[in-house]
Order: structure tokens, then sequence, then C-alpha cells
């Protein structure tokens, strides 16, 4: 990344400088009101970095001279920096160190309840007070009654997509809870028109620390030590959950933007998303959004608490999914897999364990869990094979329901045996191989039933 413009003002400096990220790319229609808005939040410093735009987008940033901006610039490939990811993550080691920071993207807007907190400040202050470095945010997917090229540059977000779906259970997840206080939430008006499960919970604000405080893909999720956590003592989330109005469907011209991002192919999973938006507005360019009983106009802060109060009322799945795979699964076997839950209707969250035969996972498993299980809901957890027993030792869980692939079912029965909690769910009766007999397929079926 090239630093290109480095924009200072003299004004009185607040109590903390707060410090905004963003990652973009022909942004140009969104950024006059995103700047704005986050000037009026309370944001000192914006950090932009500019992924090769051609719409101008740059040079608006680099004539900016009434905000305190870094303007970096790249030509890099944007999924192999983890989708941006690692551009904010250096850029972070580099100028924000013990400083309060925003992650976000620019058709995401901020906020939180407004209730207890007069500003950003006010909240960052509460963070400091109560030893605090983060706050967790779900991410509501704003949309116009129908899809439409309306929006004018410089306008409220707001004034083109005023509506958000309420909580259901229909449409929405809850996953499992993160960290203190979090759920991992999925799907919402993207499941409901798209039949897609985004993540849409993230963590936006950050007292960033690179010793403690490093973020994963999309922001979704938060890593020590390289690794994504769910559970630390170093990172402590705020208890009040913030909101990031997301503005996925704003943009004029659409699905040309979208046809741009399949043909780059520097998305996640393969821009499979994005090819999933293509194909249904390919056979409805004019998607009404609006539903009478799901939809909700945002009009105050009321209505994010009522959204707030609705999903927490409702409890995390209680069952998890465990599934161990064999370092001889096949693609086939993949597909079984897959067959099965979808078969079972299973909702509940779903942890994997690949046991290679050595220290290196195969990259073809990697693959495989990626593209054959992109159905179902998961956490990709690659173990050597003796991990996987303790994981089940320590857990705070009660009970699971586990599914056993061929050579994993015979390896692991000891240890598995050995914890009564575990309820054990037999693919099918291919499992009976690889020296996996039909008398110990029997014993495990009865014991666990």
């Amino acid at each position: 990344m090239n630093l290109i413009h480095h924009n200072k003002i003299s004004t009185e400096q607040p109590r903390q400088h707060l410090y905004l990220f963003c990652v973009l790319r022909n942004e140009m229609e969104l950024l006059p009101f995103f700047i704005n808005y986050y000037k009026n939040l309370g944001i000192s410093h914006f950090f932009f970095i500019d992924n090769d735009s051609s719409d101008g987008s740059r040079a608006y940033l680099n004539s900016l001279t009434d905000i305190n901006i870094m303007l970096f610039h790249t030509t890099k490939n944007y999924r192999d920096a983890n989708c941006g990811v690692d551009w904010v993550n250096s850029l972070l080691s580099q100028y924000a160190q013990d400083k309060y920071c925003l992650i976000v993207d620019c058709d995401e807007l901020f906020t939180f309840d407004r209730s207890k907190f007069s500003s950003l400040q006010h909240l960052t202050n509460d963070l400091e007070k109560n030893n605090n470095n983060c706050v967790q945010a779900t991410l509501l997917d704003m949309y116009p009654e129908q899809l439409n090229d309306l929006y004018k540059t410089g306008e409220s977000f707001f004034n083109h997509s005023p509506f958000f779906d309420r909580y259901n259970s229909e449409d929405y997840l809850i996953q499992e809870p993160l960290l203190n206080n979090g759920y991992w939430l999925t799907g919402g008006v993207r499941k409901r028109i798209f039949g897609l499960r985004p993540i849409i919970h993230k963590y936006p604000l950050i007292k960033y620390n690179k010793n403690v405080t490093q973020m994963s893909l999309g922001y979704h999720f938060m890593e020590e030590n390289g690794r994504i956590t769910r559970t630390s003592t170093n990172i402590t989330p705020h208890e009040t959950q913030g909101v990031i109005f997301h503005f996925k469907f704003i943009k004029p011209n659409l699905i040309a933007n979208i046809e741009e991002r399949i043909s780059r192919n520097q998305d996640w999973d393969d821009s499979s998303e994005y090819k999933t938006y293509a194909e249904v507005m390919k056979n409805n360019n004019k998607i009404t959004f609006y539903d009478k009983t799901k939809s909700k106009r945002i009009l105050n802060n009321s209505d994010l608490l009522e959204f707030f109060s609705a999903y927490r009322n409702h409890s995390t799945p209680s069952k998890p999914v465990v599934i161990v795979i064999a370092e001889d699964t096949s693609p086939a076997d993949y597909g079984d897999i897959e067959k099965t839950l979808l078969n079972k209707n299973i909702t509940s969250p779903i942890k994997i364990f690949d046991t290679p035969t050595n220290e290196l996972l195969n990259p073809e498993h990697i693959e495989l869990h990626r593209k054959t299980l992109s159905k179902i809901r998961k956490v990709q957890i690659n173990s050597k094979r003796e991990l996987i027993y303790e994981f089940f030792k320590n857990t705070s869980n009660s009970d699971f329901s586990v599914f056993l692939t061929k050579k994993s079912y015979h390896d692991n029965f000891d240890a598995f045996l050995k914890d009564k909690r575990i309820t054990f769910v037999m693919l099918d009766q291919g499992s009976i191989d690889q020296g996996v007999t039909a008398e110990r397929h029997q014993q495990i079926t009865e014991l666990f039933q």
C-alpha cells in the first residue's frame, strides 16, 4: 500500500482520538454521506484504503481538506489480502495502538443505544471505565420497498432504504453465543429474498492492541495469536450491543456493480454470494423487498431496542452438531454428509473436526469444506486427531449430536465412548467399513440413542 494523501487539520483535541478504517473500491456515490455521518458521530481521523477505484473515489478523497485523513492506494488482489482484513490489520498495527477504532465499509453506518449514550465519545469513555476493549454489533440489512436506482449522491442512506426485517425465527438464526454477551446471528432479509444465510454480526468498534486484538475475515470474529476465539479473558466486549445499518441494495446500477464483482472474482468463496444475487436479479430486476408482516421502517432508537429484545428472548440451539471427518473422506462422502444433514433438517451450529494423518490439513478437504458443505451453517475447526476428545472433555455444552465418517468413526470410538453426554447420530450404514463391524455399530447406536 502506498500513502498518497495525508491531510491534518488543527482542531480542539478530544479526550480520546476516534479512528475510522475503511477499505473501498468504486464508492464515489456513497462517500459524501458516509464521511459526513461519521464526522457527526465524532470520528477524528479517517484511514481509507482504496483498492484501485476507477469511478473518481480516490480523486474525491484526495481532495478533502476539512478532515484528518490518510489515503492509501493498492492494486493488489482483495481476496489475497484476506478480503482486505490484512491491509486493515497492517494499518492498525502502525497507527492505532491503544486507540478506539471503527472498522466499516462504505455502505455501513454504525450506531448504538442512544438512550444510554449521548455520543460515540460517551460510549468509548464507558468502555474505558469498565476495562472493555470492543463492541459487538448486529449487521442489520436495510432496503427500499423495491429495488431501484433512485439514490442521489450526498443524500441520507435512510431516505432510500428505510426498512429492515423484524426479528423472526424463520429468516434469522441464532447460531451460538459469542464471547461475553453476543450471539452469532445469520440470515435476515437476504435469507428471505435470496435464500442466503450471511453472518450478520461484527466487531466494528475496538480498542486496538496489537498484542490482543486482531480482526478475522469479514470482521465477524476476533483473533488471538492468529486463531479465531469465542472465549477469551483478553477480549472483553462491552455489555451494550451496537448496530451496523447495512445498505447493501442502495447503489444505482446495482446489477452492473454485482456483475463487475463477479467478473473480478476477488470476493470470499469464489464470489458465490454475488453470483446468487445475480441469478435472482436476472429473473426479477425489480425485486420487492417489502413484506407487510416482516418489514419495519426505522424511525428511532426504540425500533432497534425492539429488535434486540425480540431475538434475545429466543434461546440459542441446545444441541450443537459435531462432524468428525477422516483423512480418507472423499468428495462422494461429503455429498452424503450434506444430504443427511439437510434431510434431518439440522438447524444447530456445526463444528467440523478434520483428522489429518499429519499436522498439515489436506488442501482438498479445505475446498470440500468450503464448497460441498456450503449450505450448512458451520464452524471449521481443523484439528489434529488427539485434540478432538479434548474438545468434548472441556466444553461447557451438555449434549451433542456427533456425525462420524468412515475411518474417523472407528479411530475415535474409544475416546467418544468415555463421555456419556455425547449423542451419536450415524450418517448411514455406509459407515460400517474400514474395520468397523456391524456389531460395534449396533453397540454404539444402542448406547447413545
